[in-house]
């Protein structure tokens, strides 16, 4: 009986200056020692020989990666004009970058890839080529037909998952961005994502203040006050187990406590680096 080939991970390499060539070619040099699925690498064949000199192969169809993958990294070639050179991103290598995740999505979409998984990009330089998206998580989002309200960006640890209410934007600029209803909708989709995805049948779900000592009951920022506790008491009057506004700094600590442990996720009103 001829064995179907498996849907590989589409990895778009992110700006070919950047540093996913060699991050998704490290990957591809532990795949035995992380046990790793077959995926296939897509962008600019050159900026993964700029960082390593391992083998590489063009292919043409993602499902050749399960036959290419024991030997060489497969690559489904996009090149940038420019040829950019590490740590020099540029207006071709952020087209490169896009034509590369809109691949990566489309083969997802198409059910030719079983996943998408991205490199890091420049968002400089992507803004400048008139990317109009925060980042490629909404980018995905819209190109899947999932509204924005049923978005959310999770760093997913072994006991913690981190959810920011806002993304990528100047951190002046956080309390104007928050609302009760973004709060509401971001816990929502939390919440939801952890029975549907993680399999956790009764999330726990912590809420971070925005101010220091998450506001003292008004006295350090009326955000918790007016915004955050109202989002907490109608997701509550759903049935969900929310608590909050905590201290941010609580977050990393949540997975100490017994009770939550490996079963919540925290989303923080504060703005994360990322």
């Amino acid at each position: 009986m001829v064995q179907t080939p498996s849907r590989p991970l589409a990895v778009s390499l992110g700006d070919p200056a950047g540093i996913g060539p060699e991050v998704v070619a490290k990957c591809w040099d532990g795949r035995a020692t992380f046990d790793l699925p077959p995926f296939v690498a897509i962008g600019d064949p050159r900026s993964i020989a700029h960082v390593w000199d391992g083998p590489l192969e063009l292919i043409d169809d993602p499902r050749q990666a399960d036959s290419v993958f024991d030997y060489a990294l497969p690559l489904i070639q996009i090149s940038s004009a420019d040829g950019d050179l590490p740590g020099r991103p540029s207006m071709s290598g952020a087209h490169c970058s896009l034509d590369s995740l809109e691949i990566a999505v489309g083969l997802a979409r198409s059910g030719s890839a079983g996943a998408v998984v991205t490199g890091p990009v420049s968002k400089e330089q992507l803004y400048g080529i008139g990317f109009s998206h925060p980042g490629q998580t909404e980018f995905v989002a819209e190109r899947c037909g999932v509204s924005h309200g049923n978005v959310a960006m999770m760093l997913a640890g072994p006991t913690l998952r981190t959810v920011p209410v806002t993304t990528h934007v100047p951190l002046a600029e956080v309390p104007h961005e928050l609302s009760a209803a973004l709060v509401e909708a971001r816990g929502r989709t939390t919440l939801r994502g952890l029975q549907r995805n993680f399999g956790i049948a009764e999330p726990t779900l912590a809420v971070s203040g925005l101010n220091p000592h998450a506001g003292e009951g008004g006295m350090l920022g009326r955000e918790e006050v007016e915004l955050i506790e109202p989002a907490i008491a109608a997701l509550r009057a759903e049935g969900w187990r929310v608590t909050g506004p905590i201290l941010p700094t609580r977050c990393s600590t949540l997975p100490l406590v017994p009770a939550t442990t490996r079963r919540s996720a925290c989303i923080t009103t504060r703005r994360l680096s990322l």
